[in-house]
């Protein structure tokens, strides 16, 4: 698990090198840590905690933009006000690692609730399916040439996730989400 230092330094390091970086805090204080660092443009919620509201309510306060991970049968508290609603971007995830492309069975009226997908599946296929029926966000999983992170089965490399944007036709939002590091940079784990 990282520390606020780390956290820290990772997000000073993605300034650095001018690449978005964004985190999915698994407890509530880490949401604390992240706006003590300024990390709070894009804050994500994993799969796991789409029920946690305090973790939930805290980063709909301090992030600009929320990403939350759900599946198809996720029902919304009544407590998350309409504006509240709005500041979230709903990602469809199928909590399975690796996913098998089948298990992505989304039509293109899905993206009428969801921005996009959280894919774990092996390759692009459903990412390129996805973009077809205009999904606007894809979460992916991505690591670096000729390294073997934790989520290796269902991760694509850069030079892989370019087959997205060959004629920046699709904006893309490059991002990584280092909760659990194994060892440092470009081994982080980011679960649905």
């Amino acid at each position: 698990m990282l520390t606020k230092e780390d956290a820290k330094e990772l997000f000073d390091y993605g300034k650095e090198i001018g690449q978005s970086v964004f985190f999915t805090p698994m407890f509530l204080e880490a949401v604390y840590w992240l706006e003590e660092i300024g990390a709070t443009e894009i804050i994500k919620i994993r799969h796991f905690d789409r029920y946690e509201y305090p973790i939930i309510e805290k980063a709909l306060k301090t992030a600009k933009r929320v990403i939350m991970s759900v599946d198809k049968r996720y029902r919304m508290s009544p407590d998350l006000t309409l504006n509240n609603i709005l500041k979230i971007d709903f990602l469809l995830c199928v909590p399975k690692y690796p996913a098998e492309d089948k298990d992505y069975s989304f039509k293109c009226m899905d993206f009428d609730f969801f921005a996009g997908i959280s894919d774990h599946t092996k390759g692009l296929n459903v990412a390129k399916r996805m973009l077809e029926c205009r999904g606007r966000v894809l979460e992916k999983h991505v690591m670096l040439s000729g390294t073997h992170p934790v989520e290796e089965k269902w991760s694509v490399t850069f030079e892989e996730l370019k087959e997205l944007n060959p004629h920046n036709h699709y904006p893309i939002m490059d991002s990584y989400s280092p909760e659990k590091s194994e060892g440092g940079r470009g081994k982080g784990r980011n679960e649905c």
